[in-house]
């Protein structure tokens, strides 16, 4: 089990043919029972391979940590179609490492909670990680970062398809200009001028985040390059859209819609869905993370209409909280000049 129990690591129970309301056993139960320390591979060396070849006596050997949830070697072979200084390649590397780095780092610290929680005698290391310098997205620059997912976001292969699945299991899209994906009402008027702004466009890896259906027809929002999709269901049409995580420099944000979804509307007369990132949420009407994420991307909007989601639920204006905290109706538009004046405190 991925924790500790009564003795030692926990234990799953397995049914035993014939075997009726087995008694559960502890961790030291059960080596006392078999005579003998018991192996024990942390979660990120929780692999086959290395399971069926253990043998009792044998040292720990030691192997490469993984994430068991995701599959690290499409990076590397989409990276080999690049020139190890193009973006695309950049970000694919630095991720493989970051990932790696990470899960070894996790493999060192399960080992060391089940050797400081077990009785002396019934464990024995079966796997240790192999060594692994630390890395992180972060070390590249943000400009990489971002054209080199734009680069495999564009590409139209079950390669790059497979790299963005990967990428969105490890920290949902942070670095793309779009992720989460939602819903769009025909017959809304606000989501219908989202709808008729729509155009065809071929599926490429960044319908990813929509996880398109292979029926369904895809799309494309001209105002922010955003994927979306039109399905036809038994409940009639259905429009799905990838939502920015940053606006394009086109003109001031004036007006703010409280409404599922938020909308922001800019100087030009043009509608978005609420920039949103994948770790916070946004709301209103309580005081909670919802509204503080809200609060801090308007703060951020009326500087520079291109900053990018909230990546935290503090960080604004003591009055912008405050207003977003309040119970408004659904459907409320809040002016430029009402949240500036919140915003200074009026």
């Amino acid at each position: 089990m991925p924790h500790l129990g009564v003795g030692g690591p926990a234990l799953h129970q397995v049914s035993i043919p014939g075997v009726e309301d087995a008694p559960e056993a502890a961790w030291d139960q059960l080596a006392e029972a078999l005579g003998l320390p018991l192996p024990f591979w942390s979660i990120p060396l929780q692999q086959r391979q290395l399971i069926d070849a253990w043998q009792p006596g044998r040292p720990a050997v030691q192997a490469s940590a993984v994430d068991p949830e995701m599959d690290l070697d499409v990076l590397l072979r989409l990276t080999a179609l690049y020139d190890s200084d193009h973006p695309a390649a950049q970000v694919l590397v630095r991720l493989f490492r970051t990932v790696t780095w990470r899960e070894a780092q996790a493999a060192a610290q399960m080992i060391a909670m089940a050797e400081s929680m077990t009785l002396d005698g019934t464990l024995m290391i079966a796997a240790r990680s192999l060594p692994v310098p630390r890395d992180h997205l972060d070390e590249l620059a943000e400009t990489v970062r971002r054209a080199g997912w734009l680069e495999i976001l564009g590409r139209a292969d079950v390669l790059a398809d497979a790299c963005v699945e990967q990428l969105v299991r490890w920290d949902g899209g942070r670095d793309c200009p779009f992720g989460a994906p939602t819903d769009l009402t025909p017959g809304d008027p606000i989501s219908d001028e989202v709808i008729a702004r729509l155009t065809p466009t071929a599926r490429t890896a960044a319908f990813r985040f929509l996880d398109a259906p292979p029926n369904a027809e895809t799309l494309v929002d001209p105002a922010t390059d955003a994927p979306a999709i039109r399905i036809t269901t038994k409940d009639g049409i259905r429009f799905r859209i990838a939502v920015s995580q940053w606006l394009p420099p086109t003109s001031l944000f004036v007006e703010h819609v409280l409404d599922d979804p938020i909308w922001i509307r800019t100087a030009d007369d043009t509608v978005y869905r609420a920039p949103q990132g994948p770790r916070w949420g946004l709301g209103w009407g309580y005081a909670s993370n919802g509204p503080g994420a809200l609060a801090l991307l308007i703060h951020r909007l009326l500087d520079d209409i291109t900053a990018r989601a909230a990546d935290d639920t503090r960080g604004a204006p003591e009055g912008l909280e405050r207003l977003l905290s309040t119970t408004l109706p659904r459907g409320t538009h809040l002016s430029r000049a009402q949240l500036e004046a919140a915003r200074a405190g009026r």
